[in-house]
């Protein structure tokens, strides 16, 4: 289930309901209406001797369009649906349409949460549509021109949220279980990404838009604190730009974001979210910048003898500058996954699991 929608879904959705009303209209026009119906029944009711009165002429219906009795219907139809349209829309209130709604959602393979905001937008949206269709019929009634626009399949990949970077991102959230930590950074990828560009469609992402991304996070300061903690990206360009002395993120954390980024694209493209007919290349591909080698060396075993048996461990020391369990854990944790401190400190409690082998060198 979805909670929102972008606005370019819901403008599709809401154009496909006028245009089918229209197309609908057209069909009438084009192969007739009830006039065929009306006459047989009449000339049932004649041969059997049933007395009727009607104020409309009887015999063949018309070869081709509508018969006048036709017509009028259609414009008392009009008359006695439109003002309460309107006045609906006056009100906002769209439940007469809810059933409608509920299955344009299924055309277009959108589960929504019909409690969610998204919802009540698209209510209105149709609800503008249906309108607007009213009115259009009744032009055309009156002898105007009113085109039907083209109805979109919706199943084309292009019509789809799928298609867009944040729509994929959820996709590849839920295709299989990943740890906590990746998708936090996973997810400040795309935000910063989104925050640059908005929320493109996958396919649409080309070189330019990964490049000027890359220059973006270069110029994210490294320490953040205050409003910097919640300021998008084109924010954080805009604060270094008047804070030039201020060190910048590492080379390593600028290829880890686009890394991220660029693993939601690949997912999007094998997972068929972008056309096969559309061609489309890695626009991440060697986009890397350039690191240098760590420096750092391997612990030596009589390091890990001197760590492992300090007070720490061996006496439940806490120091304050270890900030309390975490002096015990993130080293122990390291030892056993060969992560680094700064990937292990965001993880919780949960996270953490312990595998057959895991519980066999714990214990020893």
């Amino acid at each position: 289930m979805r909670t929102t929608l972008q606005k370019r879904e819901i403008d599709q959705i809401a154009n496909y309901f006028f245009a089918h009303q229209l197309a609908v209209d057209d069909e009438d026009r084009r192969e007739g209406g009830s006039e065929q119906l009306f006459q047989s029944l009449a000339q049932q009711l004649s041969a059997n001797g049933v007395e009727y009165e009607t104020a409309f002429q009887l015999g063949s219906p018309p070869k081709l369009g509508l018969s006048d009795r036709e017509m009028q219907k259609r414009a008392e139809t009009h008359a006695w649906t439109l003002q309460p349209a309107k006045q609906a829309l006056a009100r906002g209130d769209y439940s007469f349409l809810r059933w409608k709604m509920d299955e344009l959602l299924k055309v277009f393979r959108i589960n929504l949460d019909p409690e969610s905001a998204s919802y009540r937008e698209l209510g209105l949206a149709m609800l503008r549509a249906y309108v607007k269709s009213i009115e259009a019929v009744d032009q055309r009634d009156k002898g105007e021109v009113v085109e039907t626009p083209e109805i979109v399949d919706p199943q084309q990949p292009s019509c789809s949220a799928s298609a867009t970077l944040s729509a994929a991102h959820e996709g590849w959230k839920k295709s299989a279980a990943r740890p906590a930590n990746t998708l936090r950074e996973f997810k400040y990828a795309v935000d910063r990404f989104t925050e640059l560009h908005g929320d493109l469609p996958v396919v649409q992402i080309k070189r330019p838009h990964v490049l000027q991304f890359r220059e973006a996070l270069q110029e994210m300061p490294l320490r953040r604190s205050g409003k910097l903690l919640t300021a998008t990206l084109p924010e954080l360009v805009d604060w270094s730009k008047e804070h030039t002395s201020d060190q910048k993120v590492s080379a390593e954390t600028v290829n880890k974001l686009l890394g991220g980024v660029q693993a939601v694209c690949l997912w999007a493209r094998n997972n068929g979210l972008i056309p096969d007919d559309v061609p489309w290349s890695d626009p991440f591909s060697r986009m890397r910048l350039p690191t240098r080698k760590p420096r750092r060396e391997p612990w030596a075993l009589a390091e890990l003898r001197t760590l492992f048996n300090s007070a720490i461990f061996t006496q439940g020391d806490r120091p304050v500058a270890g900030k309390g369990e975490a002096a015990f854990w993130l080293p122990l944790m390291a030892l056993f996954t060969g992560a680094r401190l700064n990937e292990l400190a965001p993880l919780t409690a949960a996270d953490v699991i312990t595998d057959a082998a895991g519980a066999i060198a714990g214990s020893w």
